[in-house]
C-alpha cells in the first residue's frame, strides 16, 4: 500500500533483523522479506513500446495478475518470462493480461535487463508507452540506493549521512512535490540511482539498518536533503536551481573544506573544439558568465554573443544538457577561454552542488566526524529524527 502522508507522524515504531557480515554479503529475498516499514514507494524501472519484448528472469513461484484473475508459474532456476507488449496488454504464448498487469515472484528477485529487484512490478500502459515500475519497501529500497549512489568508498559515517539523506528525500518529494505521474521515484540521477541489488557491501547493509526510520528535519519539517558528488569547495542555494515549496535555512549553501582532499572533481579543465560547440549552439564570437544573486560563486546562466545577436541561457540545466554532462560538471564554472579553434571551461565540483557533498561526507568520516555532524555541517539548523 502506498505511503499516506498523512500517516507520517503517527507510523508506529518498527523493527528491522538484518544478517550483517565484513565485506560483501549476498542479500537474499529470505532476508529482504522480514524487512517491513511502514512505507511503500513506486520506482520506474523501465519504459518500453507496443511490439517491444518484455524479458523477466526469476525461479520459483510467479504470480501474473490481471482484471482479479491470478495465474501462477513455476519457474526452474533464471527461467526467462517473454511477454510481447501490446496495446490491450502483456501476450504470454497465447495468453493476453490486460493492463494493469502484476507480476510477483515469490521465492526469488526479479531480474530484468541483467538487474535484480525486489518487491513487485506493476505493468501500466498509457499514451503508447509500457510503464514497468517496481512497488517496494522504501527501507528495502534504501539497500541498492545508498550503495549505487555513494558506492563502494562510503565509509560507515558517511554511508549512514547517505541513507538519511536518501530517505529524507523520499518523504520530502512525496509531501512536498505531488506527482500525476503512476509512479514516484526514477531509477536513475533523475530521483535517485536505484540498480538492484548485486554485491551489496556490508557497511551499506549496516548503514541503512542502523538509521532505519531517521530523516532530517528542519523545526520539525522534514528536509529536502538534495545531495551531489563534489561541491567543490561551496554548497548553493537550493532556489538556485530547484523550485521548492518550501524554504529551509538549513540548504542556503555552506563552505566546504573538505571534498579538496577527495574528490578528483574538485577541480576541472574541460576542452572542447570550437567547431563542435558551434555545431551545437550556433555560431559565436564570445561567451560570458552571468552570477547567481548569491555571494556563493556558481554561476546562472550563459551569455552567448555572435556578431547577429545576443542570447542568455541557464549555465547548469540548459547548456549543459546541449553540449554534453561531462562537459559542463557543476555550475561552479570559473574560467572560459577562447582561441581560434578551442574553448576551455574551468571549474569545480561535480553535480548541482546542493545540499550534501558526497565526496565532502567521505573525507569528513575518514577524520572522524559522526554522520550526525556530518550533516549538521552541510545542512545548519536541521537535525536527524527517527519517525519510526
Amino acid at each position: 500500500m502506498i505511503f499516506n502522508l498523512f500517516a507520517l507522524i503517527s507510523i508506529l515504531i518498527g523493527s528491522l533483523s538484518i544478517l550483517c557480515c565484513t565485506g560483501t554479503q549476498s542479500i537474499t529475498s529470505d532476508i529482504l522479506r522480514k524487512i517491513n516499514s511502514p512505507v511503500d514507494i513506486r520506482v520506474l524501472i523501465k519504459k518500453m513500446s507496443v511490439s517491444d519484448k518484455l524479458m523477466i528472469k526469476s525461479s520459483g513461484l510467479i504470480s501474473i495478475e490481471s482484471q482479479g484473475i491470478r495465474d501462477n508459474l513455476r519457474l526452474t532456476d533464471d527461467e526467462m518470462l517473454n511477454f510481447e507488449i501490446t496495446k490491450n496488454g502483456l501476450k504470454q504464448s497465447n495468453k493476453l493480461f490486460t493492463f494493469p498487469v502484476t507480476i510477483r515472484s515469490h521465492d526469488d528477485f526479479l531480474f530484468i535487463d541483467g538487474e535484480s529487484y525486489y518487491g513487485h512490478f506493476v505493468c501500466e500502459y498509457a499514451d503508447g508507452t509500457l510503464y514497468i515500475i517496481n512497488y517496494i519497501d522504501l527501507e528495502v529500497y534504501l539497500y541498492s540506493v545508498v550503495f549505487h549512489e555513494i558506492g563502494k568508498h562510503g565509509t560507515t559515517d558517511a554511508a549512514k549521512a547517505q541513507a538519511i539523506c536518501a530517505r529524507s528525500y523520499v518523504y520530502s518529494s512525496i509531501i512536498y512535490d505531488k506527482k500525476s505521474a503512476p509512479f514516484d521515484f526514477y531509477a536513475d540521477e533523475s530521483s535517485q540511482v536505484y540498480k538492484g541489488f548485486r554485491n551489496i557491501p556490508s557497511s551499506i547493509i549496516s548503514s541503512v539498518r542502523d538509521t532505519y526510520g531517521t530523516i532530517l528535519v528542519e523545526n520539525d519539517e522534514v528536509v529536502y536533503t538534495f545531495y551531489s558528488s563534489t561541491c567543490g569547495g561551496f554548497t548553493q542555494p537550493v532556489e538556485n536551481l530547484f523550485k521548492v515549496q518550501r524554504h529551509f535555512n538549513s540548504l542556503q549553501g555552506v563552505k566546504c573544506e573538505y571534498c579538496r582532499y577527495s574528490s578528483k572533481y574538485y577541480m576541472w579543465v574541460q576542452k572542447i573544439s570550437k567547431k563542435d560547440l558551434e555545431s551545437k549552439i550556433g555560431k559565436f564570437n564570445d561567451l560570458k558568465l552571468t552570477q547567481f544573486q548569491s555571494e556563493l560563486p556558481h554561476k546562472d546562466k550563459i551569455r552567448i554573443i555572435s556578431s547577429e545577436k545576443t542570447s542568455e541561457i541557464s549555465l547548469y540545466k540548459e547548456f549543459r544538457k546541449i553540449i554534453g554532462r561531462e562537459m559542463i560538471k557543476s555550475p561552479f564554472v570559473t574560467d572560459i577561454t577562447i582561441t581560434e579553434d578551442l574553448v576551455t571551461f574551468k571549474g569545480h565540483g561535480f553535480g548541482h552542488c546542493v545540499g550534501l557533498c558526497q565526496w565532502g561526507a567521505i573525507e569528513m568520516s575518514l577524520r572522524g566526524f559522526s554522520y550526525i555532524e556530518i550533516l549538521q555541517y552541510y545542512f545548519p539548523g536541521s537535525k536527524p529524527k527517527k519517525i519510526y
